[in-house]
């Protein structure tokens, strides 16, 4: 960003407004010169060019560079911050002297240089963005006339005005049609200045030494009383004129108050002061509007000499025409500050509908009542509402959907102002009530695909923010930005394939339905970069080997997973691999990208793969060569049983990257465990830039021929994710020298945590000689700076039963899950170990729903810690899930969600600590609710207004729910401050045992609590109590929850 200062900040050395400069010899550095020497030449323009510096963003050129635009912000020139406001577009044109026109916002040729602007510069959607801004903004030029100024110079002094709406002469863009200019008669000198109305202080500078034409001393009041807000500008003060104490930013000034003296500082002839009112000073459309001075007997209080007669619009009032004017800018000698109160609604009402009446009085004792606004608070802002009452008893209907309020505790207070300028101390009134109302829902979602569009979503379920996009390759995705896609919804002509990164590459999957979650794709959510959109009729691309690599050479007896990248439109894919001198192997058609083949012999090796879909199919790929070296002669064989801690040399074999570690151990005083790493640097995990995979093999084992015996070890792991696309982990077996074959795949494991496997039966292989081998794979180069997979503790041992009813059994895929029913109750149990429970539902759009599992603790040593997700119509896709109720505190699980589409929807249940749970029966209950009502809850204890002198302040509730159960109590708490304070949680009750509640042992003065009580589907209540109080004693004790 290049920032152009164009004021003096320093008044012993002021700056001048721009140096002379050289042209420069980039276009973009041309462009910017042009636009500082034009605002330079231009600041009567508007009065953001006088009160702050700018800064130049965003250079656009046309294709011919004979066109451009750029985008102005305001910047603070006592901070060197940037405004927060909209930024302003510049336009440019290349003339046929080769230099560049600039068209500033709000000047006349400015939208017609807009309208006719190439697409290549600015697009369709963002030319009719800024005509409407720039229509908006011209909008609040018609405000008004706003009443009750004093002209601002002394009371019973002439002054003589000099231009009114004659400024348009000099500023065509008719920003300034309703300024002021006004000076002494004869000739001009300075004078003092008084305020014109009561204001607070919004901007102020007067450093800039007297007589400069480089810089310009203001000051500007902000009028909250008019609608809307209004800024008064006195510009060309004099230097250091200002009173030190009105110079803070807020400080309240009161009409007739003296605010400075008027000099000719700035682009000005002579000494005299220009005046004008305004609805935005940090806009780039600042247009004066029209006021009136109660003082001045023409044209309805509008000063207007003959001059300015040509200049008078159908819509002015330019009747009568007088150069001198009187001034009767008295200062009001009312410094009492008016008051008021709130009538309804009472302290802890709650509200049932959208409407809420608010009424209330406001009174002042000297000057009188100017006006008074109703002040609301639901998110720790303070902001105004309704209108601007003058009476003294007023009421306004309040609708909160249409402010998007937001359920729970609603302030609300008046903000009350007297004809002298004073504001009401505080916040008188001060009441508080709950919102209890489900507003309307929004309109279905603005990106609803049409039949050759496909939309993403920021968040699964079809939420937040969302673009739609049609036919064709996408790398800006929109509202959802990269990597950011959590759901995708498909119209029925059209087919997406999603990349990870932002040229069409790495990991594309061909999604042909609509989907909720992406997390369990190949995909993943938030990693989307880029998109291609197809019809359906295409056919697909053909893809792109990726491992093993092209003239890969891999160790003796490698097992082999051959991964490729979906280059578009593909659904399933199949491989081909030709050992020399042998017949090509062909995969079955897959879809997945990547066929693992187990171990292969030695030899050297091609393969290739290729694309289809119900359109076709595409051609064979690119074949890639590889080698597998020679093995080595094989160890001598082990019996069974078998243990290793890894402690000692058992003949194991490690391949690729697997290496002995004491970084990691399970053994109990052990040291060494295997991992599987890539290098020595703990910062770069197993990334190499490349796909890469190592395993290690056991010795030969000779199982028996009975009992029969499994094998179990114990591992932790970090990787990319816990699904089984990408770093995968696997158990392998070869027999008798044989191939590896895949035994079993570690997935929805939790990760960082020491578990043990599941019992893996080896009852097939009794009586033969096998070897075990861990296989890790990362398929490709994405995603793998993680600490990788830690082994120990293999054990070999006689296979032990377990008991487990069969009762509901097999439900451990979403394809066989059990049927249930809303509202009911189903026992369950996680057994043997690896086990998962599905149960399914059928649900219609509104039905909220509230699931929880309660392990079951009459056995000690077999208590369940369950994991419960909610699944959508797919059985994959997850809507919500949890682990615990409170972490690692309360271990059951519960969950609540509102269903938007009807269909059948899955119930999850797993073991937190999946697969290694489940030796003995661990079982649950689980609840099924659909409950639309909210809970009802009081408080026991305290009442409003109680002082609890106790070391413990006991907070006790009584909450019921006729339709389920209540789940939890939220409790909040807010100090005295309620003018600048926010609700503090103060933590939450999950265990009804002992009654619903809090004890408080913290001491404080004037607090209030609020309590949110939810029942199992997620509905609440809101209850407070206010204005409490608990004496301070000599102790302090944190606060202690039940």
């Amino acid at each position: 960003m290049l920032t152009t200062r164009f004021q003096a900040v320093d008044s012993a050395s002021p700056q001048p407004t721009y140096q002379p400069s050289p042209t420069p010899t980039s276009v973009e550095a041309q462009i910017r010169l042009a636009i500082i020497e034009t605002i330079s030449r231009k600041k009567g323009l508007q009065p953001i060019y006088e009160l702050f510096d700018t800064a130049v963003e965003d250079i656009r050129l046309n294709v011919e560079q004979d066109r451009a635009t750029a985008f102005i912000v305001p910047v603070d020139p006592q901070t060197g911050e940037v405004v927060p406001t909209e930024p302003g577009l510049v336009i440019l044109q290349r003339t046929s002297l080769g230099q560049w026109e600039v068209f500033l916002p709000g000047e006349p040729q400015w939208q017609t240089q807009l309208k006719s602007s190439s697409t290549d510069l600015l697009s369709v959607e963002e030319k009719n963005l800024w005509l409407m801004r720039d229509a908006q903004m011209k909008a609040l030029a018609d405000v008004g006339p706003f009443h009750g100024y004093r002209l601002p110079w002394a009371a019973g002094v002439t002054m003589r005005l000099t231009q009114s709406v004659a400024h348009d002469r000099y500023t065509p863009s008719g920003n300034a049609h309703y300024a002021f200019d006004f000076a002494t008669p004869g000739v001009a000198q300075m004078f003092n200045l008084y305020a014109a109305k009561g204001g607070t202080v919004w901007s102020v500078k007067d450093n800039c030494p007297n007589g400069s034409t480089d810089c310009s001393n203001w000051i500007v009041l902000r009028d909250p009383t008019t609608n809307p807000v209004t800024y008064q500008l006195y510009l060309h003060l004099a230097q250091n004129s200002i009173p030190a104490s009105i110079r803070t930013i807020g400080t309240f000034v009161q009409r007739g108050q003296f605010i400075g003296v008027a000099d000719d500082t700035g682009v000005s002839t002579a000494h005299h002061l220009h005046f004008m009112v305004h609805t935005n000073p940090a806009s780039y459309w600042g247009t004066s509007v029209d006021i009136t001075f109660e003082e001045v007997d023409i044209n309805g209080g509008r000063p207007r000499i003959l001059a300015d007669k040509p200049y008078c619009r159908s819509t002015d009032v330019c009747e009568q025409f007088r150069s001198d004017y009187v001034s009767r800018n008295y200062y009001l000698g009312d410094q009492t500050p008016p008051y008021g109160d709130i009538l309804s609604p009472q302290l802890g009402d709650s509200v049932f509908t959208s409407i809420v009446r608010l009424e209330g009085w406001a009174k002042d004792d000297l000057s009188g009542i100017y006006g008074a606004k109703f002040i609301v608070n639901y998110d720790g802002t303070w902001r105004e509402i309704g209108e601007m009452f003058s009476s003294n008893v007023f009421s306004y209907q309040w609708d909160l959907c249409a402010s998007n309020v937001p359920d729970g505790p609603i302030s609300i207070a008046l903000r009350v102002y007297d004809k002298a300028g004073n504001q009401s101390i505080g916040l008188p009134g001060l009441r508080h009530f709950f919102k209890r109302y489900d507003c309307p829902q929004s309109p279905p979602s603005t990106c609803e695909p049409t039949a050759d569009q496909v939309a993403l979503f920021a968040e699964p379920d079809y939420q937040g923010a969302c673009s739609t996009f049609a036919n064709g390759s996408h790398t800006s995705l929109g509202n959802v930005g990269i990597n950011n896609a959590s759901s995708i919804k498909l119209g029925s002509n059209v087919v997406a394939t999603l990349f990870l990164q932002n040229n069409y590459r790495g990991r594309g999957e061909t999604i042909v339905t609509s989907d909720s979650n992406l997390a369990d794709n190949w995909i993943g959510d938030n990693s989307t970069a880029s998109m291609v959109v197809s019809l359906r009729s295409s056919s697909p691309a053909t893809p792109y080997p990726i491992s093993p690599l092209n003239n890969a050479s891999l160790p003796a007896s490698s097992s082999v997973t051959f991964h490729w990248e979906n280059l578009g439109r593909g659904t399933e894919f199949q491989v081909e691999y030709t050992r020399s001198g042998s017949s090509p192997i062909q995969s079955p058609w897959l879809t997945v990208p990547y066929w693992q083949v187990g171990s292969l012999p030695a030899g050297n090796y091609t393969w290739r793969v290729r694309a289809r879909n119900s359109n076709g199919t595409s051609n064979w790929s690119t074949a890639f060569n590889f080698s597998i070296v020679a093995a080595s002669t094989s160890s001598t064989s082990l019996s069974v049983p078998f243990t290793d801690d890894f402690e000692t040399d058992k003949g194991w074999i490690a391949s690729g990257f697997f290496d002995k570690t004491d970084e990691l151990n399970h053994t109990p005083n052990g040291r060494i465990s295997w991992k599987y790493d890539t290098n020595s640097k703990p910062q770069d995990g197993y990334d190499t830039g490349q796909p890469n995979f190592g395993f290690l093999t056991s010795p030969p084992l000779q199982i028996p021929a009975s009992p029969p015996y499994a094998l179990r070890f114990w591992s932790y792991y970090q990787t990319e994710s816990d699904q089984t696309y990408w770093d995968q982990r696997w158990v392998q077996i070869s027999v008798y020298g044989g191939a590896f074959e895949n035994l079993y795949q570690f997935s929805d494991d939790p990760m960082e945590i020491w578990l043990q496997s599941p019992q893996i039966s080896l009852a097939p292989y009794a009586g033969k000689t096998i070897q075990i081998r861990f296989y890790f794979n990362t398929l490709d180069k994405y995603n793998n700076k993680f600490k990788g997979w830690f082994l120990d503790d293999v054990s070999i041992v006689p296979f032990e039963p377990s008991n487990c009813p069969l009762t509901g059994e097999p439900n451990d895929q979403y394809n066989n899950a059990t049927d249930i029913s809303l509202n009911t109750t189903v026992q369950g149990e996680i057994c043997p170990s690896g086990d998962i429970d599905f149960y399914k539902f059928f649900a219609n759009p509104g039905d909220r729903i509230g699931v929880q599992v309660i392990a079951d603790r009459s056995n000690p040593n077999a208590i369940l810690d369950p994991y419960l997700y909610l699944l959508d119509s797919d059985g994959k896709s997850v809507l919500v899930e949890n682990d615990d109720k409170v972490h690692a505190r309360l271990t059951d699980s519960s969950l609540s969600y509102q269903i938007s589409r009807a269909g059948q929807y899955y119930l999850k249940v797993k073991a937190f600590n999946h697969p290694a749970a489940g030796d003995l029966p661990l079982k649950y209950t689980l609840t099924l609710l659909n409950d639309s009502q909210a809970p009802v809850a009081a408080f026991l204890t305290p009442n409003n207004y109680q002082i609890i002198p106790q070391e413990i302040f006991p907070i006790r509730i009584l909450a019921y729910d006729g339709n389920g159960a209540i789940s939890h109590v939220r409790l909040y708490r807010h100090s005295a401050n309620w003018e600048s304070g926010n609700w503090e949680l103060l933590g939450e009750d999950w265990d009804e045992s002992d009654g619903w509640g809090f004890d408080l042992t913290d001491k404080m003065l004037n607090f209030s609590i609020w309590a949110r009580v939810f029942d199992l589907a997620g509905n609440y209540v809101d209850i407070g109590a206010w204005n409490l109080s608990h004496p301070s004693s000599a102790f302090f004790f944190p606060i202690i929850f039940r």
